[in-house]
């Protein structure tokens, strides 16, 4: 290893440690200007640490208003920690951030936190997914004509469950907008679609049999298997129906016939 490359690795490490790990700075001695060069490194691995903050702040807004500037901001350090970026794409930092909370003992008190980060950060991710063209409404008018048919999914979406009402709590917290007094949020589990067939993204409340049956055809399941997957949840369900409903909205790119598994 050239010197170069071992000054490269303990800069890195020095970067990513806490501020308030005692770890020596890997600049040699001196002043530049009034500044000691090892104070000038620690300003510059803050810096560094602040906008990684700011990066999760901006992924998750609903969650920063949820528990407060001064907590969010222990949890992220804390994070950090745990999860230093790995990649040079700011955009994939923090998507590890809805998993980390769910196992944070000191934001357990709020057991929605984890799900509704989980919501933010798929919305991020649809709005950054690649575009396609959605099939035309009228392309599922025939069905179910053959219930060996795949329908694939527009790349942007993503599907949750959760038994929280987390859409709604999202919905009253991703803005600084006051909450009106009386405002309910509802206790019921929510199934949901998250998509950006166009240039806004989209998050859909499901029925539990709806859901399912995405979820089968997310998992490129031909359209039988989706039906049963619907009805198995609930035997009234209208999957046909539901289909051709989703279809209007744009959600599915493209119907294949007799793909094997």
């Amino acid at each position: 290893m050239t010197s170069l490359d071992l000054f490269q690795k303990r800069f890195a490490h020095f970067l990513s440690a806490p501020a308030d790990k005692n770890i020596s700075s890997p600049v040699a001695p001196g002043v530049l200007k009034g500044i000691s060069l090892a104070d000038r490194a620690n300003i510059y691995r803050n810096n560094v640490h602040v906008a990684l903050i700011d990066a999760l702040k901006a992924t998750y807004p609903a969650i920063l208003r949820l528990v407060s500037n001064e907590f969010f901001e222990f949890a992220a350090r804390k994070y950090m920690e745990e999860h230093w970026p790995t990649s040079p794409v700011i955009l994939h930092f923090g998507s590890s951030f809805p998993s980390f909370l769910e196992s944070f003992e000191p934001a357990s008190s709020v057991p929605y936190l984890a799900d509704v980060a989980r919501l933010e950060r798929f919305y991020v991710e649809a709005f950054h997914a690649p575009e396609a063209d959605p099939l035309p409404g009228s392309a599922l008018d025939g069905l179910p004509a053959n219930l060996e048919t795949r329908l694939v999914l527009h790349p942007s979406s993503r599907l949750m469950t959760s038994a929280f009402p987390v859409s709604r709590i999202w919905e009253l917290n991703r803005t600084d907008q006051p909450i009106k007094s009386g405002t309910k949020v509802g206790n019921d589990a929510e199934f949901l679609l998250i998509v950006r067939p166009m240039a806004r993204v989209e998050v859909r409340r499901l029925r539990k049999s709806t859901y399912m049956m995405m979820q089968s055809l997310k998992e490129g399941r031909p359209l039988k298997d989706a039906f049963k997957a619907a009805f198995d949840a609930d035997k009234d369900a209208t999957p046909e129906t539901d289909l051709r409903d989703l279809a209007r909205g744009d959600t599915f790119i493209d119907l294949r016939e007799n793909l094997s598994r």
